[in-house]
């Protein structure tokens, strides 16, 4: 069975519930993750977390709207290096996860969950090919000049 992962309910994002967001990641061990899910846009929080982890933490969108978002956020393990290779594992290893969850779940004939993860599934691939061609394809790009 797959395990669940905590949710934490934001309402409508407030600054006191934004704290509380900040709180439970601070408090999320490494290599944790869980899920935030509120009834308005989440890009105030997301903001804040880019600007007081940079890149030390991972936001994946599950629900994106326009009655429910939801996304899952985790916290990398101090060893995982902030690299290209390694922000792109993450992200495959959690579409990797999404689509065990889809193969069970079309075993047991969980119509709404089967829903759920095929949005799920379309934004985490649509956000992989954005991390591709923000972070990958321009280094492809570099051609080393010869010296001659």
């Amino acid at each position: 069975m797959i395990s669940e992962r905590p949710v934490l309910d934001l309402g409508e994002v407030s600054r006191n519930e934004r704290a509380r967001a900040l709180e439970a990641f601070e408090r999320l061990p490494p290599g944790g993750s869980f899920e935030i899910s509120a009834h308005r846009q989440l890009g105030p929080l997301f903001f804040e977390l880019q600007t007081r982890y940079g890149l030390g933490f991972h936001w994946w969108p599950r629900e994106p709207g326009p009655f429910v978002w939801s996304v899952t956020l985790a916290k990398p393990s101090p060893e995982a290096q902030l690299m290209v290779a390694s922000v792109m594992a993450a992200y495959h290893l959690h579409l990797h996860e999404l689509c065990r969850e889809f193969e069970f779940a079309v075993g047991r004939c969980q119509i709404d969950t089967v829903r759920r993860l095929v949005r799920e599934l379309s934004l985490g691939l649509r956000r992989c090919i954005d991390l591709e061609e923000i972070m990958l394809f321009p280094l492809l790009e570099v051609v080393p000049t010869r010296v001659g």
